[in-house]
């Protein structure tokens, strides 16, 4: 599914929690998302799977997964690195 011309989520079934005007959603295994990195720790990485949008919706990946970079999405005057991530 695209999500703002540029984004590919693919999800079974997910909890999700609504933060402000966005959502955090925890990715279950088999689960693959692409977006801008918003936090990242060796266990832990968070994708804003919509970076232009004022509302930003985050899907959480806990080890293990895979990252690979795409490229980069322009959001007005910036350009951010694009990844994709998947929850093994």
């Amino acid at each position: 599914m695209k999500i703002a011309g540029y984004c590919l989520i693919a999800f079974a079934a997910l909890p999700t929690f609504v933060v402000g005007q966005g959502a955090v959603t925890e990715a279950k295994r088999d689960d693959v998302a692409s977006g801008v990195i918003v936090l990242e720790t060796p266990t832990e990485i968070r994708v804003n799977i919509t970076p232009c949008s004022n509302a930003g919706n985050v899907v959480v990946f806990y080890q293990p997964f895979n990252k690979v970079k795409l490229g980069t999405v322009t959001c007005g005057s910036r350009t951010l690195d694009r990844f994709q991530v998947e929850k093994r």
